[in-house]
């Protein structure tokens, strides 16, 4: 396809690019590169959040050459059969580890927000469908975590999340306004949806809530991981008014 920014894993001796070790785990291997990268988030750099979006329009424009093996992504968010279990019987305490209470204690004045936002999300799923019909290739989380400066060039990295989606998908975790969007649109001659692009901010807002509550729930220790995610609780459910306002 030509893209020189795609990090691709490195064929073994019969072609394949991955290797089955059990039933859990797949080894893929990729080349080492000498270079940096940049901070999980929001792009705060203009020029390096451009630079995304002309390779995501490049790669969306390749559909043609995997639309026939490339995987279709599902739309759903992880965590959510924890989610669906604490909203039935949100008063049930939980044991699981040393943050389980006090998360429950920070989730369980929320309950009915969590709910109605939960809802909200399917309802846009439902009915952003016609909308999300022709599906072109993602690469599914193009943060600046995974971008690499390498050699004076900009490279993408961790292609494990690649699939059919709509271009929504990876412009959703670029664009921050009317320009970054505007950008891609003539870029590739094709209109993108804001109901669109809001389900797929969405559906990683409630990914973050929903394995927060499967973490909290079941069985954990007090690491550096568990404290991130304790951490981070708080400071997300500040923002779920705004989230319900967007859903309506």
């Amino acid at each position: 396809m030509g893209l020189q920014f795609v990090v691709a894993p490195i064929a073994a001796r019969d072609g394949e690019l991955l290797r089955r070790l059990d039933e859990r785990y797949t080894v893929s291997v990729f080349p080492f590169l000498s270079g940096r990268s940049y901070p999980f988030g929001p792009y705060t750099d203009a020029r390096l959040r451009g630079l995304a979006l002309d390779m995501v329009a490049a790669l969306h424009q390749s559909t043609p050459a995997v639309r026939g093996c490339a995987p279709h992504h599902v739309l759903r968010f992880a965590g959510r059969g924890d989610l669906n279990a604490f909203l039935l019987d949100p008063d049930r305490q939980w044991d699981g580890g040393p943050f389980s209470e006090a998360a429950r204690r920070l989730l369980v004045t929320r309950t009915a927000g969590l709910a109605r936002l939960a809802a909200g999300f399917d309802r846009l799923a439902d009915g952003t469908a016609p909308a999300r019909a022709d599906p072109v290739i993602t690469h599914g989380e193009p943060h600046p975590a995974n971008l690499m400066s390498v050699d004076g060039r900009i490279v993408v990295i961790d292609w494990d999340t690649a699939a059919l989606a709509p271009p929504e998908r990876d412009v959703s975790l670029i664009a921050t306004g009317n320009e970054g969007i505007d950008r891609y649109q003539q870029a590739t001659g094709r209109e993108l949806d804001p109901a669109v692009i809001t389900l797929y901010r969405l559906r990683w807002y409630l990914d973050d809530l929903a394995s927060a509550i499967h973490l909290f729930r079941n069985r954990h220790r007090d690491t550096p991981d568990t404290r991130r995610w304790w951490d981070g609780l708080a400071p997300g459910l500040v923002q779920l008014p705004t989230w319900l306002e967007l859903v309506g």
